[in-house]
């Protein structure tokens, strides 16, 4: 059983008690920290990305195509 479900069992609140109370300094920081964390895997992933080369003749030729 969970930490959580255990709490609850037992007829307590669990998790982070600031959290819990909803504390908007609390949830901003976690917030940002979580973005962070998606911002860092996105950088490292975007090194796995081939980026493309095309030129405006090219793009033209798409459009015209369409």
């Amino acid at each position: 059983m969970s930490g959580l479900a255990a709490a609850h069992a037992e007829g307590r609140t669990g998790g982070n008690p600031a959290l819990v109370s909803g504390d908007r300094t609390t949830l901003s920081r976690l917030r940002l920290a979580r973005r962070a964390a998606f911002l860092e895997r996105l950088n490292r992933s975007a090194g796995d990305l081939e980026l493309l080369e095309v030129d405006a003749d090219s793009i033209a030729s798409i459009a015209k195509d369409g």
